[in-house]
């Protein structure tokens, strides 16, 4: 009797320690440093475990399946792009899941010259159509709240990376450029700055895009932009080879 007991005792631990592994262990198998989950409104579970079996991110789907279950996960997990690192165990997998803790996207601007490749990034980068978003770039009635109009959409835009959640609305996304901007010219005394040139801040970014195409020396910028604004107080034709090139 005792040694049925101790066998059990033994195979109760045993499936104790093979219960933890499962759940607490590395589940992932892909070699990147990390993939994503993409979940958009619907049936948010469907979209869940067929990303998880088609796209070969992680081993025991049955075990998640449970322990998703358990956590009431379903119940709680909301659109988002969800990060699954390299190692994880499907404890942090799920928690992730069902905490909605979604992983940004780095939406990094450089240099735009049309509303196409703005909306090709857009596209590429969050749950927005690109088809629509060029529609939207390119409706006044649209650009209206936010102050601005088809030609001097790019002056709200300032480069720089933002952080930006996969799901966010194109008004949003745009939203918070406008902030950004914002924020932008209300630091270090710029539009004083601007003022006392005798320049709008959209000026500035119109000839500021113009020294940028102009060359690429960061030395040499602030002397080509005081050729180009002598020539603007004199009345003069700015004769920048870049607005004939855009042209």
């Amino acid at each position: 009797m005792k040694k049925i007991i101790g066998y059990t005792f033994l195979l109760l631990i045993i499936v104790i320690i093979i219960s933890a592994w499962l759940v607490f262990g590395n589940a992932t198998t892909f070699a990147e440093k990390g993939k994503y989950i993409f979940v958009r409104d619907g049936n948010i579970k469907e979209q869940v475990l067929t990303q998880l079996d088609t796209g070969n991110i992680i081993r025991f789907s049955a075990v998640f399946k449970l322990v998703a279950e358990q956590g009431k996960t379903w119940e709680n997990l909301r659109p988002g792009r969800f990060e699954v690192k390299k190692g994880e165990s499907i404890f942090n997998i799920v928690r992730t899941l069902r905490n909605n803790t979604q992983s940004p996207v780095r939406l990094t601007i450089n240099k735009l010259r049309l509303k196409e490749d703005f909306a090709k990034q857009i596209g590429k980068n969050f749950s927005i159509d690109s088809t629509r978003t060029i529609e939207f770039l390119n409706n006044n009635d649209s650009l209206l709240k936010l102050g601005v109009d088809t030609n001097s959409l790019f002056s709200i835009v300032i480069p720089d990376t933002y952080l930006i959640k996969w799901n966010t609305s194109l008004k949003n996304i745009l939203n918070r450029l406008k902030d950004e901007s914002e924020k932008f010219w209300n630091k270090n005394d710029r539009l004083h700055k601007a003022k006392s040139q005798g320049l709008t801040p959209i000026q500035v970014y119109i000839l500021a895009s113009i020294v940028e195409e102009e060359t690429n020396k960061n030395e040499e910028k602030g002397n080509i932009a005081s050729v180009y604004v002598n020539r603007l107080n004199k009345g003069m034709p700015l004769a920048a080879d870049p607005t004939i090139n855009m042209l």
